[in-house]
């Protein structure tokens, strides 16, 4: 139950939306990439059993995701390769009204990931899910204290099983996600949380 798995879901399913708004110079970048960007990770779960005579159980683990070059998708656009450990890479276009995320190179509608300008209420398509900004959050991570941190939470059908949330921290990107979620008894919160980061 990690992040690469709640990523899965998210950048599995391929539906382009275009309904966002022109990004307005000079505002914040919630997802700056760059060759060389790095964003180190604790990965963290905690199951909780459904009976409170056995224990809770956390594991941890730490994953680094890494800005690569750009990369020529098949749809002839270009995108950022961004490692995301364990041998996986997401691809991340930026349009200027949005960022776009791509499971593959071999993708051609790819999904969006942020829909700009960031505002509480803004809401947008993902697969057949949609995303909404919940208002900014003062975030605490290992890496610091982030103000102004625009929370989206993924609703719909891929959502129903599950809580997930991602925080955006401006000019350090992706801060924080949580998911939760219940399975046969059991209580799971899977938890990315910034360590460090070095940015270009």
């Amino acid at each position: 139950m990690t992040y690469k798995y709640a990523l899965t879901v998210l950048a599995g399913v391929g539906l382009l939306v275009s309904s966002c708004s022109i990004f307005g110079s000079g505002d914040p970048d919630y997802w700056p990439m760059a060759e060389g960007n790095c964003w180190h990770f604790r990965d963290m779960t905690i199951r909780t059993p459904p009976d409170s005579a056995s224990d809770t159980t956390v594991f941890e683990d730490a994953t680094v995701w890494r800005c690569c070059d750009k990369e020529t998708m098949d749809d002839g656009e270009q995108a950022w390769a961004v490692d995301v450990g364990d041998g996986d890479t997401a691809f991340f276009r930026e349009t200027g009204d949005a960022v776009l995320v791509y499971a593959s190179r071999s993708e051609t509608e790819p999904d969006t990931w942020l829909c700009f300008p960031l505002e509480q209420g803004r809401v947008w398509e993902y697969g057949n899910s949609a995303m909404v900004v919940r208002g900014k959050e003062t975030v605490s991570v290992p890496a610091g204290t982030y103000r102004n941190c625009w929370k989206v939470q993924l609703l719909g059908l891929l959502a129903q099983d599950f809580d997930f949330h991602t925080w955006f921290a401006p000019d350090v990107g992706m801060v924080k996600t949580e998911m939760a979620i219940e399975s046969e008894g059991y209580s799971y919160v899977s938890r990315l949380e910034l360590t460090e980061v070095d940015l270009e």
